[in-house]
């Protein structure tokens, strides 16, 4: 949905958090890199963890790489972080698995 969005001409951005990635993995061809853990633990910025999806004009920020654990301990800037993307996106896309 996200992809399809983004190539109509909207600026898009998908947001994993599944636990294992499984949005984001298919859009960065498996690549584990920075996201939204890390930018929750607090090591990496905004710049870090938003990656172009490898096959549309969607941008996406994966689970990360930071322990997952440490990233809850910092869940209360999750609304933070949210509402400042959505003043940059057009639509922000949350997957969140069957949560």
């Amino acid at each position: 949905v996200a992809r399809d969005i983004a190539d109509s001409g909207l600026r898009v951005l998908l947001i994993d958090l599944t636990a294992a990635g499984a949005a984001s993995g298919p859009m960065l061809d498996g690549a584990r890199v920075s996201g939204i853990t890390n930018l929750l633990a607090a090591e990496a910025k905004f710049v870090d963890v938003i990656h172009a999806d490898h096959y549309s004009d969607c941008h996406v920020i994966p689970v990360g790489t930071a322990d997952q654990a440490r990233a809850m301990r910092a869940v209360e800037r999750l609304p933070i972080i949210m509402d400042t993307l959505a003043a940059a996106y057009d639509m922000v896309v949350v997957e969140c698995g069957p949560a």
